[in-house]
């Protein structure tokens, strides 16, 4: 199972989501940024890292929000929600 940090990211009432690119799985559907957690990485950690990486925001990390596991035919993950406002 891969575990997978997803950032709720709330700013002056809008929350952030993006699209998944083409050629990637589950290509053009709609994602909370975040990523997946590396060995010796916190969840917080990994959410700034790839908040970071993928959009280029230096984000403060704030609590936890939500864990769901999906199902999907490639395997099982795991995601893990924290919120920033």
């Amino acid at each position: 199972m891969k575990i997978v940090s997803a950032g709720i990211i709330i700013c002056e009432h809008k929350i952030l989501i993006a699209q998944r690119i083409h050629g990637k799985s589950l290509e053009y559907m709609w994602e909370f940024p975040g990523g997946k957690l590396e060995e010796g990485e916190t969840l917080p950690q990994c959410l700034k890292r790839e908040i970071s990486e993928e959009l280029g925001l230096d984000i403060t990390v704030g609590e936890f929000f939500m864990k769901s596991d999906y199902h999907y035919e490639f395997g099982t993950i795991q995601l893990l929600s924290l919120i920033h406002i």
